[in-house]
Order: C-alpha cells, then structure tokens, then sequence
C-alpha cells in the first residue's frame, strides 16, 4: 500500500535522523572498543563485565544472522556490516517504547525528547489500539522544552541503555510509571 505524502516525509525525516546516529559515545561500543580502558573508566563498579557481555551478545547475534545456513538457504545472504548491525541494535534499543509491556515501537519524533525526572512534563501512553501518544502531566508554558519521563531506571541502567546518568541529586517523582 502507498504511505501518503505527509508519513512518508515524517518517516524520511526520521531515518536521516538515525543514519546520523553513531553512538560513539554509547558504552556498548567503548566496550567493544577497548574493554581494558571501559572496565578502568567504571571501576570500582562490575557494570562494564555486564556491559562489555551485553556488547558481545550483539556481536554474536550478528554472526549467527550472517553465517547461519539456514538464513543464507532462504533468501540471499544478508549484506550488512557488524557496525550497520551494533547501530541499528542501539537505535531500536535506546529508542523503543513499551507498548503493552513490549519494548518493540518506535515513534518518530517521541524518541528524542530529553529525559529529566525533575522536570519532567510529559509521558507516552497507549492508546488502547496498539499505538502511542504523548500526555501533558502538568501545564507546560509556551516554548518551553517538554522532557518525557522514562521508566524508573537506575543510573546504571540508564547508562547500561541509553549511554547517559542523572546527577545523583536528581530524584524520580512519587508514583512515577512511564513508558519508555
């Protein structure tokens, strides 16, 4: 079916978006890079042995997809670098939304909204019909930059995610449970 004009300029829009993303600074890929400095630059904590495990596990899901038989005897062997594949496993990661409890929706445009508890002014929702919006939860004044509120995430798991933390005296609001 054809996507009318205006989706297919959003669409276009957002893939330019995220062909722009590296992620040079995402700690799956200082992990690969050079896991003796990244465990160095976290220490004392063990965050980078899961790290650099979790950065592993992409690579390897990238060999299973690009060696495996069975994939290359169904239809032409996948032509993709191990690089293509890291970023385009970081962008679904660090950009889906939940979605009735599934992390697989991404939302042109929504992924990109900065993330602060403390000033938080939005969060996504599900519409009942499989897809999402964005819901104000307090007045939001004009031009003012709107922050989404993530899920509850601790500071590891924000860096483990999205490559970033909050400074520590950033606090989660009471009865906080977003979508992201």
């Amino acid at each position: 079916p054809s996507i009318p004009e205006a989706k297919r300029e959003v669409w276009e829009a957002f893939l330019q978006v995220l062909l722009c993303e590296t992620f040079t600074q995402h700690p799956y890929r200082l992990a690969a890079e050079d896991p003796a400095a990244f465990k160095s630059s976290l220490l004392p904590s063990c965050e980078a042995d899961l790290i650099e495990y979790l950065a592993w596990t992409v690579l390897q899901w990238y060999d299973i997809l690009t060696s495996h038989s069975s994939y290359a005897a169904s239809s032409a062997p996948l032509q993709f670098s191990a690089e293509q594949f890291l970023r385009a496993w970081l962008l679904v990661t660090t950009r889906a939304f939940d979605v009735d409890g599934t992390r697989t929706t991404l939302v042109p445009g929504l992924d990109s909204f900065n993330h602060d508890p403390s000033r938080a002014s939005a969060r996504a929702a599900a519409d009942g019909r499989g897809g999402m919006f964005v819901v104000a939860t307090r007045d939001i004044e004009a031009a003012e930059e709107v922050f989404l509120l993530y899920q509850q995430f601790s500071n590891s798991e924000l860096y483990r995610k999205y490559g970033f933390t909050l400074p520590m005296e950033v606090s989660w609001p009471t009865g906080s449970n977003s979508s992201k």
